[in-house]
């Protein structure tokens, strides 16, 4: 120390403790003074520059104080908040996993192709096509959060990659082979009065026009329609975006698309304006899910028209084509729409893309009805299709995803809320 300051210092103990983190001191000079001036002095001087030690520290503690710092959890949509912060809000340093060996990257002119030949011909059709997945390569952040997430926004077309060549896939000679059925009914076994699906439900003899639901995991989903759009009209029902932590891995469909897009286009080309529907979904849209853990809830129910609106599309029968079972049931969501078929008279059946000639071992059935979690384009899961973030206590400005929070700066109060 200086003479004007002439009181040495000993450390004394160290304290490191969640929350506190410093040191005692104490003066050597003080355990051996001997006059009362000597003391008072100490006191004085120890007095001031205490006083200057809890300034200090009142303007740190005042210029870290933010309001923002206090959150509380909400669950939010997941497809808004990617919507409003990015395809990967909560993982931007993640990318999505493809699992393929040789890949090539994908163009932003490729993807926004996919807009124009996966929109229905059949004006009719367009009301119930969703555009949701297609949409996702080229979104940009309508938002951007109050502390944004690093790295910096990076388009999900930019992370696709799609197979050098096409490789054959099972379901595509599966969905062949059921055309194939329909174009010589008695071969099918579906007796003389049936026709292919393309042709009008008034024909006389009681001719049948077909609707397939198509419900496989999505790329399976994708693979079938290309064996059977020259048939039938696909109507994308993928309502989800891509996500690196995603329950569902829609980007399957999407690298699907890309890879067989150039028979689809031809299938297009050929395909009668008014063919009939084949509505497409991914199986895995009522994955199991557990809160809290390390991913992100993109799932989504489906959203199929209502009885009525098939029959106004001259449709009288309906076919839900799925996978691995030898007893289909349909899933959770499709239940209520499938009782509501039944009950407007249209036919149901169900067929299995495993078995070798599928058009002729479809299985006609009728559902029971049953309570249901998911239906008709809605669920009774409030949780369902969610992710919890963090939002700002009293401003309710979204300061992040609580995938990424562990450890962080904020500090979140037990609260939940929904949105």
């Amino acid at each position: 120390m200086s003479e004007s300051n002439p009181f040495q210092f000993k450390r004394k103990d160290v304290v490191d403790e969640p929350g506190i983190v410093g040191a005692t001191w104490w003066n050597v000079a003080l355990e051996h003074a001997s006059t009362r001036e000597t003391r008072r002095s100490v006191l004085k001087w120890l007095a001031i520059t205490g006083g200057v030690v809890a300034a200090t520290g009142g303007l740190i503690a005042l210029a870290s104080s933010d309001p923002q710092d206090e959150g509380e959890k909400k669950l939010q949509p997941a497809l808004e908040m990617q919507r409003d912060y990015g395809w990967r809000f909560g993982a931007t340093d993640e990318t999505l996993v493809l699992g393929e060996l040789d890949l090539m990257p994908v163009s932003a002119g490729a993807t926004e192709a996919l807009k124009t030949l996966f929109a229905p011909k059949n004006p009719k059709l367009a009301p119930y096509a969703l555009r949701t997945l297609l949409e996702s390569p080229s979104a940009t952040p309508r938002k951007q959060l109050a502390e944004p997430e690093e790295p910096s926004f990076v388009p999900l077309v930019d992370s696709l990659r799609q197979p050098l060549t096409p490789t054959a896939s099972p379901f595509t000679t599966s969905a062949r082979r059921y055309v194939a059925g329909l174009a010589n009914p008695v071969a099918a076994g579906q007796g003389a009065a049936s026709v292919p699906p393309g042709n009008d439900a008034a024909t006389p003899g009681g001719a049948v026009r077909e609707a397939l639901i198509v419900d496989l995991p999505s790329s399976a989903a994708i693979e079938f329609a290309a064996g059977a759009s020259s048939v039938f009209e696909p109507v994308l029902l993928f309502d989800n975006w891509p996500h690196p932590r995603g329950v569902v891995p829609s980007h399957r469909a999407l690298v699907a698309m890309l890879s067989l897009a150039e028979g689809f286009k031809l299938d297009r080309d050929r395909r009668p304006d008014d063919a009939p529907p084949m509505f497409l979904l991914g199986i895995e849209r009522l994955a199991t899910y557990t809160e809290g853990a390390e991913q992100f809830d993109n799932r989504y129910v489906a959203k199929l028209p209502d009885a009525a609106s098939l029959k106004a599309l001259g449709i009288t029968r309906v076919t839900y084509v799925t996978h691995g079972r030898e007893t289909p049931i349909e899933t959770e969501d499709l239940h209520d729409d499938f009782v509501a078929y039944a009950a407007a008279g249209l036919e149901l059946r169900s067929v299995l893309t495993s078995a070798l000639d599928p058009s002729a071992s479809a299985i006609p059935f009728k559902p029971t009805p049953r309570p249901t979690m998911h239906g008709q384009g809605r669920t009774r899961e409030a949780s369902f299709g969610t992710v919890p973030v963090l939002v700002a206590v009293g401003t309710g400005v979204v300061l992040g995803s609580m995938l990424r929070r562990s450890g962080s700066r904020y500090r979140a109060t037990s609260s939940w809320g929904g949105g």
